[in-house]
């Protein structure tokens, strides 16, 4: 009922599961009863659900529409940094600040050799960062233990022990109008610098600038990348050797073999990677 408080104006519930027809319902609450906000009650796959089902919705301007969040998750990204809670649930409810978001787009060759697209409105990743997302999400018995005393133990047990059996992505880049072939490590494609827990990059990002954050790492060592996570931890990533910092509109990764692609803590996996942004494409609700 907090929640529902600071809703002002009509406001109805969705209950959705995987294989239910999420966009169809969307497409009606928007034509019969005039909806333009919604606020997604989970974690950040939730958020990234509702929002490929909006921006796949024909005809629709994406731009007139706000989207906010009640923090079910276990990162919860999207509502960081946290400003308010309701007892112990971060919240992005504050109607009176909404802001113009720009939205990442990533599309790749799916096994079937299909092109597919996802669209992420926090971060995306490539290399040992989605591969980690990937045994977080598992139903491994001594993770779900750690999982019960403490997210963000579990989180970084599943960033150590991604890494212990991590391999180097042989890969090119094209960016900003540079070829790259480097034996990467991990990819972080970011309009919010939190990418998990605590873990955050320390470049500067703006919702609507109309660029995207990228941070990588590349020729590591295993004992070089532990440190690199550690730094991550604290918000320290750029001008460490072996990583590199930029901005930039477009990206083309060409790996040698399908990798585990991660957006908003949805992964996939794909090859022939390719990210762009759609700028100012939809309103976020303040956080305060």
């Amino acid at each position: 009922m907090d929640v529902l408080r600071r809703i002002p104006g009509y406001f109805d519930e969705i209950a959705f599961s995987p294989g239910d027809d999420l966009q169809n319902e969307i497409k009606r609450y928007i034509r019969e009863k005039h909806i333009n906000c919604i606020i997604s009650a989970g974690g950040d796959g939730t958020v990234n659900h509702i929002l490929n089902h909006l921006l796949r919705i024909e005809g629709l301007n994406s731009d007139k529409y706000y989207i906010g969040g009640v923090g079910l998750g276990s990162s919860n990204d999207f509502i960081k940094p946290c400003l308010t809670r309701i007892g112990n649930v971060p919240i992005r409810l504050e109607f009176s600040s909404p802001k113009i978001q720009d939205i990442g787009v990533v599309k790749f060759h799916d096994r079937n050799n299909e092109l597919f697209t996802r669209y992420f409105i926090i971060n995306a990743s490539i290399g040992v960062a989605a591969e980690a997302n990937l045994y977080f999400s598992c139903s491994d018995f001594f993770l779900n233990m750690i999982k019960k005393q403490s997210i963000q133990a579990a989180i970084l047990f599943a960033a150590i022990r991604t890494i212990i059996t991590y391999k180097n992505i042989h890969a090119s880049l094209i960016y900003n109008g540079t070829t790259k072939k480097l034996d990467l490590v991990n990819l972080s494609i970011i309009k919010n610098n939190f990418i998990s827990g605590r873990f955050h990059y320390d470049q500067q990002v703006f919702p609507d600038d109309g660029f995207l954050g990228l941070n990588y790492c590349h020729d590591m060592t295993k004992v070089e990348l532990i440190r690199t996570l550690m730094g991550l931890y604290d918000g320290h990533f750029s001008g460490k050797p072996k990583t590199y910092t930029a901005r930039t509109k477009e990206l083309v990764l060409t790996p040698e073999k399908s990798v585990a692609i991660e957006t908003d803590g949805e992964i996939f996996r794909g090859s022939d990677i390719q990210f762009s942004i759609l700028p100012k494409a939809i309103h976020v609700l303040g956080l305060k």
